[in-house]
């Protein structure tokens, strides 16, 4: 059957053929074309870099601290948030961050009794940070949300502690999956 919409006068009519084509592939329930997934680079002229802190941590990427448990990994992104949040210089140099806002994801330290100790010691304002309230494995429909939040609040950084944690226990940390 036609899918149909209304026009500016409220009367039936039909979808266009690329209307059609827009709202089958934004429902997500149909399959992806090999031209959806492949083609030519849609962008062709580079944007500029951009860092939240340089030359450590770029905006619209992704950063990873990485080491051994227990060897401060989770302090040193409370100094960043705290950094963040209050405008204060980043470590070894003059410069400022450009935002405010922060959103937290941690997995394995408490909110009230860990996390929030470190960062009122490190300086943050609290009042522009954002958490998840509740621990849940980032499954493909809540990295959908969390992409959604993030496109509508803007946040300038965004710490996940700990990945592996948040990817759920289907996972097996010794294969790339």
């Amino acid at each position: 059957e036609m899918m149909r919409t209304l026009n500016a006068q409220g009367l039936e009519e039909p979808l266009s053929d690329s209307e059609l084509r827009t709202a089958v592939a934004s429902s997500g329930k149909y399959g992806e074309s090999v031209d959806d997934l492949f083609g030519p680079p849609k962008q062709t002229e580079p944007l500029p870099m951009e860092y939240l802190w340089y030359p450590y941590i770029p905006r619209y990427g992704l950063t990873i601290i990485a080491g051994d448990p227990s060897r401060g990994k989770s302090m040193l992104t409370s100094l960043l948030a705290a950094t963040v949040t209050s405008g204060q210089e980043w470590p070894l140099s003059n410069e400022r961050p450009s935002g405010k806002k922060v959103l937290i994801l941690s997995a394995e330290d408490n909110w009230a009794r860990v996390t929030l100790h470190r960062l009122m010691k490190a300086g943050a304002d609290i009042s522009n940070i954002r958490v998840m309230h509740r621990f849940r494995a980032l499954t493909p429909e809540r990295l959908e949300l969390l992409a959604e939040y993030i496109e509508a609040e803007r946040p300038d950084l965004v710490i996940i502690d700990t990945l592996s944690a948040y990817m759920g226990g289907a996972r097996d940390m010794h294969r790339q999956n």
